[in-house]
């Protein structure tokens, strides 16, 4: 863990990505991670849930989409099997 301005980072949870088209990302070098006071934070294709939001490295919202319609499917037949009053 690493303390500066006050601001506290947990290399062991904390992970980092590269926003673009694929062409904009394929001008990056292949890297493991990017150096934050010297604990290296890995890249991910995608961050799940950054406020609520699965966001990937192309910003597509495919992934959100899919979770969206998993969890709606789930309470849609979990309100089937309620009892009506």
């Amino acid at each position: 863990m690493i303390l500066e301005n006050g601001l506290l980072l947990n290399p062991d949870t904390t992970e980092a990505v590269l926003f673009g088209t694929l062409a904009q990302r394929k001008k990056f070098p292949t890297t493991v991670g990017i150096d934050i006071t010297g604990a290296v934070v890995p890249f991910r294709d995608m961050v799940l849930k950054l406020l609520g939001v699965t966001l990937d490295s192309t910003l597509s919202m495919d992934r959100h989409v899919t979770e969206v319609i998993r969890s709606c499917s789930y309470h849609t037949r979990a309100l089937r099997h309620t009892d009506h009053c």
